[in-house]
């Protein structure tokens, strides 16, 4: 297909072309990485968290790129496979690059933060997420603070000043944290939290139009529109605008690159019909048997970790709470193993298939996971008169024998194993 050489872990008996074997082809891309990242020596931002990494990425993107050319990970291409393809990505013309960084093990953060080589760290929340692996919110902060296990030590530290569990990180070396947050003792006198540098007021919900507020900075506060439904939102910005000041970008670029921020291609757009505005991203799923999806509006409650045990003795990838026992989560498995995934069940992903909650590829409730906050509304028709305003998605169908070591993986997964990337 073009490429001019071949990583191999096995003998290639009469390839066509150049190959090279290696003992782990992943280690060796990670390894290549490394290098051109090095050699493009450019300045990269770093952002990780356990929530939240993708919509804040797209903010900082925005608003340097009212003064750079900036590289941004697109898709899920966050993980130990993901960011070394982003930066191969990499030419002479970028100027920056913002690099989201995912993990779910202790280590994993060490090793993309040795390939990235991170400038500035940014982290937006320590939550509950991967707990099966990192067990606490404690071990999850041990995990992602490892991003500045090779920061640059002239660098900067940009941290959610709301999260208690990050107040306890009151300097990195010689770098001291810029801190964002919403909280209203931003001076906290006469308390442990630290002071925020970057914070919110007037915040006003605008329907879909956004939502309106003002940035207070150091130096100067200027009143935004941010585009995008959601009060979370803020907090993206207050990220985007640390950044940005960092980066020597005036209030007004900052504004500007607040407002003109666009939707994430394939997650949540808004279309204006004339009659209607839909705000809209379009899943494939299954839902209840015999009305055991109950229609409805709901609140999220609960997020579930990146495997919960579902009824059936089986598991689920990344089951966020709708209300009671219905969940969203992935197609089930039958173990705690991405490469167990029940194949039938996942081509049956588009029809009534469920005992009731609601199955789906695992990157996109993986999707809902990272970046729909607690008390985020859902509401479940019950009503065939209700038009989809982008019809039935399709997906990618599970069609290889099960001799393939294919077919019990999800093709969506972004498990850097995952036989099908």
């Amino acid at each position: 297909q073009g490429a001019a050489c071949v990583l191999s872990e096995r003998e290639l008996a009469n390839a066509p072309g150049c190959w090279i074997r290696v003992g782990s082809t992943l280690q060796a891309l990670q390894a290549l990485a490394e290098y051109y990242r090095k050699v493009m020596n450019i300045p990269v931002v770093g952002v990780t968290g356990s929530v939240g990494k993708t919509s804040t990425k797209e903010m900082i993107a925005s608003v340097l790129s009212r003064k750079y050319r900036v590289l941004k990970t697109e898709g899920n291409f966050n993980n130990e496979l993901g960011l070394p393809l982003t930066i191969f990505n990499l030419r002479e013309e970028h100027e920056i690059a913002v690099l989201e960084m995912g993990i779910s093990h202790f280590g994993e953060m060490h090793r993309l933060s040795k390939i990235a080589r991170p400038d500035t760290a940014v982290i937006t929340v320590i939550g509950n997420c991967h707990l099966e692996f990192l067990g606490s919110r404690d071990g999850v902060l041990k995990a992602k603070t490892e991003i500045f296990d090779f920061l640059n030590p002239g660098g900067h530290i940009v941290l959610n000043g709301d999260d208690d569990k990050l107040a306890g990180i009151k300097s990195v070396g010689n770098i001291t944290p810029v801190r964002y947050g919403l909280r209203e003792n931003r001076e906290a006198p006469g308390t442990d939290e630290p002071k925020l540098d970057y914070w919110a007021e007037n915040t006003e919900e605008k329907g879909l139009d956004g939502v309106s507020c003002r940035i207070h900075m150091p130096d100067a506060a200027m009143d935004v529109l941010i585009p995008m439904p959601g009060r979370h939102n803020v907090m993206n910005a207050l990220a985007a605008a640390s950044v940005g000041e960092i980066y020597g970008l005036t209030p007004e670029e900052i504004r500007e690159g607040i407002e003109q921020i666009e939707g994430i291609k394939g997650r949540f757009h808004i279309v204006r019909t004339g009659k209607y505005t839909v705000p809209y991203k379009a899943f494939i799923c299954s839902t209840g048997k015999q009305g055991g999806t109950r229609s409805g509006t709901w609140y999220t409650s609960e997020k579930c970790g990146h495997w919960h045990a579902l009824v059936g003795n089986v598991q689920g990838q990344w089951a966020t709470r709708i209300h009671d026992s219905i969940l969203f989560h992935s197609v089930p498995y039958y173990k705690a193993d991405p490469s167990t995934l029940e194949t039938e069940e996942y081509n049956k992903l588009g029809t009534v298939a469920s005992a009731g909650c609601v199955r789906m590829t695992v990157a996109d409730v993986k999707w809902i996971y990272d970046n729909c906050p607690l008390g985020t509304c859902v509401t479940i028709y019950n009503d065939g008169s209700v038009k989809e305003p982008l019809g039935k998605p399709s997906f990618r169908r599970i069609t290889v024998t099960s001799s393939d070591p294919r077919y019990s993986w999800d093709p969506t997964d972004p498990d850097a194993r995952n036989p099908w990337h």
